[in-house]
């Protein structure tokens, strides 16, 4: 599938505008070093945008393409940490099934970071079907699930 320039362009700009509204929604803001902020114009230009924002103790990353068909998604990750050992591989059972699960209902999955050994909740959006409302819902839950799991299976940060 191949997109136009100006169609990723103009699906950045919703990106960024969602971004930069998100903040306030959550009661939060954006870091002050303003080179991480979403409406720097680096931000606009670069080919690959990926952004950090805590919300709470949690923290999410954002990430957009302006390459091809990925220009039309919007992907957003979350950290639950790293699963001690004791409580691994129930936990790894628990994530798997939850994958199965989700596969209708929902539009995230669980993973493994190969290098932290974290795992995260990765969420893929289509930018025509999101708003801000939509978005906030997404991270508010994503944050409830962090905390449970944190809970229940002693994540380490």
């Amino acid at each position: 599938m191949n997109i136009e320039p100006d169609v990723a362009l103009a699906a950045r700009e919703q990106v960024i505008a969602l971004l930069t509204l998100l903040p306030s929604r959550l009661g939060s803001h954006w870091p002050l070093d303003r080179s991480s902020q979403p409406d720097w114009p680096a931000w606009r230009s670069a080919e690959e945008l990926a952004l950090t924002f805590g919300v709470g103790t949690r923290e999410f990353n954002f990430l957009h393409s302006l390459h091809g068909a990925r220009s039309a998604s919007l992907i957003v990750e979350c950290r639950f940490g790293v699963v001690p050992r004791y409580s691994a591989a129930e936990c790894y059972r628990k994530l798997m099934a939850r994958n199965h699960q989700n596969i209708s209902e929902h539009p995230s999955t669980y993973a493994l970071d190969p290098s932290t050994k974290a795992v995260l909740c990765v969420a893929s959006y289509l930018i025509d079907s999101l708003n801000l409302d939509r978005l906030t819902d997404a991270l508010a839950d994503a944050a409830l699930q962090a905390m449970s799991w944190q809970e229940e299976f002693g994540f380490a940060s």
